[in-house]
């Protein structure tokens, strides 16, 4: 959108006119590839269809037209908010034309100019400043709207809704952020909980299997003692020792047992009666001396 033509205090040549808004150029750019010049934002707008209106070449860039902005901007103009026949148009926020009263502003001057006077045009509209408020007047009739009593009242309650619901998305803004936050430090906790604790059946499997080892060369060494101590014996000792073993298999003899389930207990538990051994073994000898 550039400059409204009825602003200039003499006709602007027609090759300053934007053939898209029709307009005076304003913040005149070209386009690389053909060279025509469009106000700024009309030419953006062209550019994301990429074809130029004027000769309908595709386009890629834009280049700022620095003389056709000195030769416009050098050009005498009267504020758009001026109350004379002549200029009876203002631009509201929307960017519609509304009329203006009569005693409207009369500035004159550079058109380069014209931005900074609008910023403090008493004569121009504007849209109130409080949040939910859709109000709009000349700049020079604001203070009387936000001062007013129905006004102020009504104020103070958009403002009080304005910061209850800043309030409500502050708040729902930290709770998502400390859900995300928990859930993070979750996952980082139970995966070192879940790594600590497979680290600890791995420890204690393998301390099983060394234990189980040991049992079990245990268990072999004994049987092995069984038969070395079964083979030195006479005969007559011998059988009983095995009768001896195969009682205590059995879990009936009280002299030589393995105390609980040899498959599965861990404490393991061998006792063998020397007395009553040695007494077969000298009985046996008495025996062969006579």
């Amino acid at each position: 959108m550039g400059f409204a033509v009825d602003i200039f205090r003499s006709q602007p040549p027609a090759c300053y006119e934007c053939a898209v808004c029709h307009d005076v150029l304003q913040s005149a750019v070209s386009f690389k590839e053909c060279g025509h010049s469009f106000c700024e934002e009309c030419a953006k707008a062209c550019l994301r269809s990429k074809t130029c209106p004027n000769c309908r070449v595709e386009v890629t860039g834009l280049i700022p037209n620095f003389i056709v902005r000195e030769a416009i901007g050098s050009m005498e103009v009267k504020c758009p908010n001026g109350g004379d026949e002549s200029n009876k148009r203002a631009r509201g926020n929307d960017g519609e034309a509304v009329p203006v009263s009569a005693d409207g502003c009369d500035w004159t001057g550079k058109c380069y100019e014209l931005q900074n006077h609008e910023k403090v045009c008493g004569f121009k509209i504007i849209r109130c400043s409080i949040d939910g408020c859709n109000h709009e007047c000349l700049r020079k009739d604001m203070n009387g709207h936000l001062s007013g009593g129905d006004g102020f009242l009504r104020h103070m309650n958009l403002m009080k809704q304005s910061i209850t619901a800043s309030y409500e998305a502050k708040m729902k803004s930290m709770h998502q952020s400390y859900v995300k936050s928990h859930d993070k430090m979750s996952r980082k906790y139970d995966a070192q909980f879940r790594n600590i604790r497979q680290s600890y059946l791995n420890e204690v499997g393998e301390v099983k299997k060394s234990y189980d080892k040991k049992l079990e060369d245990m268990k072999q060494s004994i049987i092995a003692l069984e038969d070395e101590i079964q083979k030195s014996l006479p005969p007559e000792a011998a059988a009983a020792f095995a009768k001896a073993l195969k009682k205590r298999h059995l879990g009936t003899d009280d002299n030589i047992y393995y105390g609980g389930d040899s498959d599965s207990d861990n404490d393991v538990r061998v006792r063998v009666s020397m007395v009553t051994r040695r007494q077969r073994c000298q009985g046996d000898d008495d025996s062969d001396d006579d």
